[in-house]
């Protein structure tokens, strides 16, 4: 016999994650039965990156499937949240609130309720986090913003070298580069995303193409990113400043001047731009040699995208060396539904929506190197 006959939990449920597949086991295990609250699409609209939320046909779809394939099913009663509240402030028939750290002040304010509508509280089930590599909680918001898988693997450069390994610190002071293998080359020259084709002397209208691209995605991009002088000047030409632009002001198109690129941004971002607002703009300065992915650089593009996301200020990373690899860190740490366009010789531009399968094929690439 259960414990409870039956418990609440609520949630998004967004991007369906082991954290919650092991708090749903949790649930099923101590009641008979299980009411879960799933927020509705307007309730969600205020959290970070709430453009890159599943919808909520899309995540009730995969709530379902987990309930099926658990055969929890008829144990189960799914209903709709328009606010922290729901039914468990009527006369809903519970005994218990399924809560976590974060989650508990928001029980108490249940409780809060049912007490002055006559109702006795609910015990709160305080639940532990389940926790990612890197020992912090696995949650939706971090898998959209692109630090973990829905497994609670971290998206890392040294992801190989440190998991389970308990001499990773050790490791991670002591190495500083990706080194690329000369029997890889040949597949990196494949692109790993729509290419936008144009000629040496097209430029522009391959910026052009680029921007409208960008414009047709269903979901807006939280973070773009441009890495080549060639693509960042051409997009700054016409007036579409990147998020983040990494350069190394040595392409072998046309000789790239620093002042023509942080001019252009300078007069886009600053005071007198046509929007009439101050853009917060940070230059960069990393260093990255050909055929190598300084771990440093990586760090640099990491705190770029950081900034965009929670200061909403765009970053130029200028590259001493060559920026050509880093687009590969650029996918591997950027929130979902980002674009990352970098240049491909004789090709044009190649434009990388960034989703969870993107980052899982970079990870293996990466995880390749020397």
């Amino acid at each position: 016999m259960k414990k409870y006959k039956n418990i609440i939990y609520a949630g998004t449920f967004d991007h369906l994650h082991i954290g919650h597949k092991k708090l749903l086991d949790m649930a099923f295990e101590i009641a008979e039965h299980v009411s879960l609250g799933i927020t509705s699409d307007e309730m969600v609209k205020n959290k970070i990156l709430s453009k890159t939320i599943e919808k909520l046909e899309v995540r009730s779809k995969k709530l379902e499937e987990y309930l099926k394939e658990r055969k929890y099913k008829k144990r189960a009663r799914v209903f709709v949240l328009e606010d922290i509240y729901g039914p468990s402030i009527g006369k809903f028939s519970a005994d218990a609130l399924l809560v976590t750290k974060d989650t508990l002040k928001n029980g108490k304010k249940v409780n809060s309720e049912r007490q002055k509508s006559g109702f006795p509280p609910l015990e709160l089930i305080v639940a532990p986090f389940v926790l990612a590599d890197d020992e912090k909680p696995i949650t939706s918001e971090r898998i959209r913003l692109g630090e973990i898988d829905r497994y609670g693997h971290c998206y890392s450069l040294l992801v190989n070298s440190y998991l389970g390994n308990p001499t990773w610190p050790k490791l991670r002071g002591a190495r500083k580069k990706l080194i690329l293998p000369e029997v890889m080359r040949e597949e990196l020259r494949k692109p790993l995303g729509k290419v936008i084709s144009g000629s040496v002397n097209q430029l522009n209208q391959v910026a052009q193409k680029a921007i409208r691209s960008i414009n047709q995605f269903k979901i807006v991009p939280p973070v773009i990113i441009s890495v080549g002088d060639i693509i960042t000047l051409s997009l700054i030409r016409q007036k579409y400043i990147p998020h983040i632009s990494i350069i190394d002001l040595r392409s072998r198109r046309e000789s790239i001047q620093r002042e023509k690129i942080y001019e252009t941004i300078q007069l886009e971002c600053g005071p007198a731009s046509p929007a009439g607002r101050r853009t917060k703009v940070a230059y960069v300065k990393t260093q990255n040699k050909a055929g190598e992915i300084n771990l440093e650089a990586g760090k640099r593009i990491k705190e770029a995208i950081h900034d965009s996301i929670f200061d909403n200020k765009k970053s130029v990373i200028e590259v001493e060396g060559e920026e050509d690899l880093l687009a590969l860190p650029a996918i591997l740490f950027a929130p979902l539904h980002s674009i990352i366009l970098y240049g491909q010789w004789n090709l044009g531009v190649v434009a990388v929506e960034v989703t969870e399968e993107k980052k899982k094929e970079v990870k293996q690439l990466l995880g390749r190197f020397r």
